[in-house]
């Protein structure tokens, strides 16, 4: 990154903004606790909960485009507040609503949170080690999901029933909203980049592979309350491992910060999808408390470790970068693509039809990346004979 794009930021405003994106980032991890509680209280059904993760991450996708394009990053605070208050407001009426209310709440949820992960996306892009930073995002989201799933579990419901988790996040807006007014005011502007043009085809078929892999793991993950259900395991038993699976997550981001020169990406994102399908196959085949919490921890390991990888695998296939560009496209696509389609199976089929779609998908996410590692084979050797062809021979 040239000098003329990095900022420099005091620790307090570097603080602030990453809590934003945490708080943010860290629903989707919460959300078989967050919707599993809604769907106990009979706030939900079990069809509602996968329109519901979607609609929130759609909601995004929406924003975080939207804002790119049209927001200039000089009236930070204002817009940080405005989307924070948003947030407040939608998550404290969720507790309160039930069934399509529920479904457009968590919408504009996500509306609110496209925004703020603007915001976090600028801070990160312009920090002088935009790797370091964001390797401090990762490891503290999963820090801050593996606290507030075990304050859900293990004192929350108690306190404030099953769909209290969504009051601890809201109170974290209204907190986050007084912090706002010592973060950075706006960002150094980026000077315009060239004319847009479209990934190539081998680095469409490798970003199509990410969204894949992401809605298979999050098709899965929103379902496993329901899921765990069906084949016979107690609501105490899912929301312990689900607490304990996320605590995985933090180890997960520390050995992918450790080992991110070390890994070739290819294989790690080739063997973290075997390893999802693997824990989905051993979840629904073995009902025995150990399979439950060793399948559930690689899982959510394997989700946390593996996308940290897939920003070097588009470098990889396509060094232009016009790949890498639409890295967060692919991920937030699969994030709201995943539940959308596992409650559309369910809707007609069950939840073991469920999980096995999600198995299906990550075997196409494979598929693609491998057509995507061929297709980049036969473009570089065609560019090298192009290459050949125009050198003058020796005479």
């Amino acid at each position: 990154m040239s000098s003329s794009l990095t900022q420099s930021f005091t620790p307090v405003e570097f603080s602030v903004v990453i809590s934003m994106g945490v708080i943010s980032g860290c629903i989707p991890a919460l959300q078989p606790l967050l919707l599993g509680g809604l769907l106990d209280r009979g706030h939900l059904n079990v069809v509602q909960i996968g329109q519901s993760a979607t609609s929130e991450a759609l909601g995004m996708v929406f924003a975080t485009t939207v804002a790119a394009i049209l927001l200039k990053p000089n009236r930070l605070k204002p817009i940080t507040i405005i989307a924070l208050l948003g947030a407040l407001v939608v998550n404290s009426l969720t507790v309160i609503s039930s069934g399509i209310q529920v479904v457009v709440l968590r919408g504009i949820s996500g509306l609110c949170s496209g925004v703020l992960l603007w915001v976090l996306l600028g801070l990160l892009s312009r920090s002088a080690s935009p790797g370091r930073a964001f390797a401090v995002y990762v490891t503290a989201q999963a820090i801050a999901s593996f606290i507030l799933s075990s304050l859900i579990t293990h004192w929350l419901v108690d306190v404030a029933g099953a769909d209290g988790g969504y009051l601890i996040i809201a109170f974290a807006n209204l907190v986050l909203m007084a912090a706002a007014l010592v973060m950075p005011a706006s960002y150094t502007t980026i000077e315009s980049e060239n004319r847009f043009s479209r990934p190539p085809i081998h680095g469409l078929w490798a970003l199509l592979s990410i969204t894949l892999l992401l809605a298979s793991i999050l098709g899965f993950w929103v379902y496993i309350i329901p899921i765990g259900k069906s084949l016979g395991y107690s609501t105490d038993s899912l929301n312990s491992v689900i607490s304990i699976a996320i605590g995985a997550q933090v180890i997960a981001g520390l050995c992918a910060t450790a080992l991110s020169t070390a890994l070739k990406p290819f294989r790690v994102f080739v063997i973290g999808a075997l390893l999802i399908i693997g824990s989905i196959v051993l979840f629904m085949t073995i009902s025995h408390p150990l399979v439950l919490y060793s399948s559930l921890i690689v899982f959510s390991f394997v989700w946390m470790f593996v996308p940290p990888f897939q920003l070097p695998l588009l470098i990889e296939l396509d060094p232009s970068l016009r790949s890498a560009i639409f890295i967060g496209t692919a991920q937030l696509s699969g994030v709201a693509f995943g539940p959308i389609f596992a409650a559309q199976i369910i809707g007609v089929a069950s939840k073991q039809m469920a999980a096995n779609s999600s198995i299906v998908l990550a075997m196409l996410s494979i598929g693609c990346l491998y057509v995507a590692s061929l297709l980049h084979g036969t473009a570089t050797t065609h560019v090298a004979k192009t290459s050949d062809s125009n050198t003058p021979a020796d005479s």
